[in-house]
């Protein structure tokens, strides 16, 4: 449950999907009985490949499939609750919401995850902008002991067990990046760009940015370049070559700077390291 509410008027909670192959349900209630989904007021389902919207444990329907980076709102609209997928109504309520409204949420696989979510009290503003032109999700391939829900990784092998993946695409020469959002901040997991792909250990990776248990690190080839402060689940996490030179930032803020040069072509590599581990909505860019 959020410690947050919505006290009256209008509100929604809203998330980025992830993976598309787990159980697990997010909504707004009027207090809190249990852990289960029939505690849900109104609840929208994210099912193995497809919307469900359930309220108070009754199925109202199944609303079609959903992509990883789609954003799911829960919505009080003039006293009318909502469902939409990327700005869209798919669903109007007929049951009338009870303040105060809190998030609440029921997971049911090992590993869901249920990423990137905000609550706001008051209308809704504008959609963000579609990411620029010569951005695009990471496609996976030579996946090891992972699984991939669109741009996303989960781990599915057993904790310790080396496991990643690569991009199809890649940086053929000049700027780029691989840019993620920050989802759990208690496992071990590494993103970044490599030139070829050797194994699936985080020591192949070339330019690789550590999501540690509370702390960043940069580690390149296997060599620890040092620890970078905290992070949380919203942050955007880059690796890019710009000018030839390699960047890593956090929330587009510069804290560490290669003294190695890249070798081109640079393809997204990762490494997972504890069971349910998640990489999400990784993107690629040629360009700056």
């Amino acid at each position: 449950m959020s410690t947050q509410q919505i006290p009256s008027g209008d509100g929604y909670v809203e998330l980025t999907a992830s993976e598309t192959n787990t159980y697990r349900m997010f909504g707004l209630s009027k207090g809190n009985t249990d852990a289960s989904y029939q505690d849900i007021d109104f609840g929208l389902d994210l099912a193995p490949g497809t919307l469900y919207v359930f309220e108070k444990g009754v199925n109202k329907g199944a609303f079609g499939p959903y992509a990883s980076g789609d954003r799911l709102r829960v919505a009080i609209v003039g006293g009318v609750v909502k469902y939409s997928r990327n700005g869209t109504v798919f669903y109007t309520s007929l049951q009338s919401p009870t303040y105060p409204l809190l998030v609440d949420t029921w997971l049911y696989y090992l590993g869901a995850t249920l990423n990137n979510v905000v609550i706001a009290a008051g209308s809704a503003p504008p959609p963000p902008p579609p990411p620029p032109s010569g951005v695009e999700p990471v496609v996976w391939t030579s996946l090891v002991g992972v699984s991939a829900s669109g741009n996303s990784l989960t781990k599915t092998s057993g904790t310790g067990v080396n496991s990643g993946a690569v991009s199809t695409q890649q940086i053929a020469s000049g700027d780029g990046y691989v840019e993620l959002t920050a989802s759990e901040t208690n496992t071990y997991r590494m993103f970044g760009l490599s030139n070829g792909n050797t194994d699936a250990s985080y020591q192949d990776i070339d330019f690789g940015l550590d999501l540690a248990p509370g702390t960043l690190y940069v580690f390149e080839k296997g060599a620890n370049k040092g620890s970078f402060g905290a992070y949380a689940p919203g942050d955007l996490l880059r690796v890019a070559v710009v000018g030839g030179v390699v960047k890593y930032s956090r929330n587009g803020t510069v804290f560490y700077t290669s003294a190695q040069a890249p070798t081109y072509p640079l393809l997204v590599d990762t490494w997972l390291y504890y069971l349910g581990a998640t990489l999400n909505n990784v993107f690629v860019a040629s360009g700056p």
